[in-house]
């Protein structure tokens, strides 16, 4: 019986958390390391509106702990020692070299701009090695520009390989329910195995809602 029950926990706080969490939780030290070079502005949108929204994606990076993610000012720090003046650097090869320079594996850069009321942000993921693109994302956002620090969320999750609707939105709610969830459900199985009634027990699932995207204001 204790097996039993061992078995319906575990099979319960899988399916709570869902695959895409559980790849992220169990990930036990990062192995790719990554470096957000920049967010270019264009028409619309301020230079320092592109800077807030490249730190909150290097927050983001960070907090899904799949990368080691190089902070801004260790970057800064390192490419001004080699002489590297990162203004103006948009090209493939210039990220490219950039990200040779800081010894990362990966590389994130992207723009922003404003197409009538819409904003609009473009990421790439350049493979430093190979120079190549291995991951282009576009999202479009009807709003203040503070609305693109929730779309930095969904990119950074798009980076990892883990899109945000389909795990859920927030990993850490999903753990605590699931924690709740589990207890209750064993407090539940124990008490079940000390009745000898020969009762067949009820089951019963629920599920979170999925968060609405895009964000509204």
């Amino acid at each position: 019986m204790r097996k039993c029950v061992t078995w319906m926990m575990l099979v319960s706080f899988f399916w709570l958390v869902g695959p895409g969490n559980f790849v992220i939780v169990m990930a036990q030290e990062p192995s790719t390391t990554i470096a957000v070079l920049g967010i270019d502005a264009k028409g619309g949108v301020s230079p320092s509106g592109a800077a807030t929204l490249a730190d909150r994606l290097r927050s983001e990076l960070v907090n899904l702990k799949v990368f080691t993610v190089l902070e801004r000012g260790q970057m800064d720090a390192i490419l001004q020692e080699q002489g590297f003046n990162m203004s103006g650097c948009t090209s493939s090869e210039c990220i490219v070299e950039a990200g040779r320079l800081l010894g990362v594996q990966q590389m994130v850069a992207g723009d922003v701009g404003k197409v009538g009321d819409v904003l609009t942000i473009d990421l790439r993921v350049f493979d430093v090695t190979t120079g190549e693109i291995i991951r282009a994302d576009q999202f479009d956002y009807e709003g203040d520009v503070a609305g693109l620090l929730l779309v930095m969320k969904k990119a950074a999750y798009q980076i990892a390989g883990t899109d945000l609707e389909e795990s859920g939105g927030f990993p850490w709610l999903w753990i605590g329910l699931g924690a709740v969830a589990l207890g209750v459900g064993a407090a539940v199985a124990l008490g079940g195995s000390s009745d000898n009634s020969g009762d067949s027990g009820t089951t019963t699932t629920s599920s979170l809602p999925n968060p609405a995207w895009p964000p509204q204001e």
